[in-house]
């Protein structure tokens, strides 16, 4: 078989986990998952080779040969990439070839400017994939493990142990896009910043009632965060012993506080013109 003919069939044929091929009986997961074939840094030269290969004709679509001339690799191992890639939305199928994301273009010219962390480009749509926003919720509650952490997506893409190595790469997209901090054993959510903007003057630490610094919880309550797209978490404490009067209440305050939030976000002249048209 040739290259060319090679290439086409890869690109064609229904996405797989890109995974050395699986032993008899051996349970496919759910999900498309990070190829094992190609390391992840070779995985992350391979997406500034399809910005550049696709530059190269007008941020057209393109095909493995064509990136493979960039990135200085087999098309072969540029094909086992794409299944996973299109699952998250980094590079999008049509027909035969590929089209990057902008978020590819903006990683590729973060990393040509020697950015402190080009790969954060990427995060918007990393912690909106099938593994990002559900590990991500997860990990604003508590930290985790990192079995536990494995063991969570596995869960989600019903891999068995067989997938461990790729289920690892999960984490390392996300600890590179600077969603995740794998410290030792240990993973946690990494605290929401924007790269390369100059620092902020030091200001008070707020504090509650009982003098606990806001983003710290109090002893005998618990933080909940609620990940909101491109934006910084809304955060909520709450006392532990909390009974069901006690939510009945928290969530129609919420409610109530929420509506007026958005009601004066609007402007006073919404407010205004209902006035008016009720003394019609």
């Amino acid at each position: 078989m040739s290259e060319s003919e090679s290439e086409v069939q890869a690109e064609g044929e229904p996405a797989t986990t890109g995974a050395s091929d699986p032993k008899p009986g051996k349970a496919k997961p759910t999900k498309n998952l990070p190829t094992d074939r190609v390391g992840k840094d070779t995985q992350f030269s391979i997406l500034r080779a399809y910005a550049k290969a696709s530059e190269d004709q007008n941020r057209g679509a393109v095909s493995n040969a064509d990136v493979a001339r960039f990135a200085n690799i087999s098309p072969s191992s540029i094909s086992v990439c794409n299944p996973f890639w299109n699952e998250v939305g980094l590079v999008v199928r049509e027909g035969i070839k590929q089209r990057p994301a902008d978020a590819v273009f903006a990683y590729d010219q973060a990393a040509e400017w020697g950015g402190e962390r080009p790969m954060s480009k990427l995060a918007p749509l990393l912690m909106n994939s099938w593994f990002g926003k559900p590990l991500l919720a997860r990990l604003s509650l508590k930290s985790a493990t990192l079995n536990e952490a494995l063991s969570f997506l596995a869960e989600e893409c019903k891999a068995t142990p067989d997938y461990k190595p790729q289920l690892q790469l999960l984490l390392e997209y996300l600890e590179s896009a600077g969603l995740i901090t794998i410290d030792g054993n240990t993973v946690t959510r990494a605290s929401r910043s924007t790269d390369n903007q100059p620092a902020e003057p030091a200001s008070p630490t707020p504090t509650s009632s009982e003098g606990a610094p806001l983003d710290q919880p109090a002893i005998g309550t618990k933080r909940f965060a609620i990940p909101i797209p491109d934006k910084q978490d809304a955060v909520v404490m709450l006392p532990e012993n909390m009974d069901e009067d006690d939510w009945a209440m928290v969530s129609a305050f919420l409610k109530t506080y929420v509506n007026r939030a958005w009601k004066f976000s609007r402007g006073p002249s919404v407010s205004k013109d209902k006035d008016q048209t009720n003394t019609l």
